[in-house]
């Protein structure tokens, strides 16, 4: 297993690359990731966020 350098949003934990191919989000409650690979190392690791309510907004025209 790779070790864990890095530990900030955009980059890669392994390598601190900021190249950088992610899946489409998956969703569980109040969580969100997303299988990234990192182009210049090829570690595969999840980008998870944290998802807060901000507010609803009734949307106008074509859509109801």
């Amino acid at each position: 297993m790779t070790e864990q350098k890095y530990d900030k949003e955009g980059l890669c934990p392994a390598c601190g690359s900021i190249d950088l191919s992610d899946s489409h989000p998956q969703y569980d409650r109040n969580i969100c990731w997303f299988e990234t690979t990192c182009l210049d190392c090829n570690t595969k690791f999840d980008a998870k966020y944290f998802m807060i309510f901000t507010d609803n907004e009734i949307l106008k025209g074509e859509r109801k």
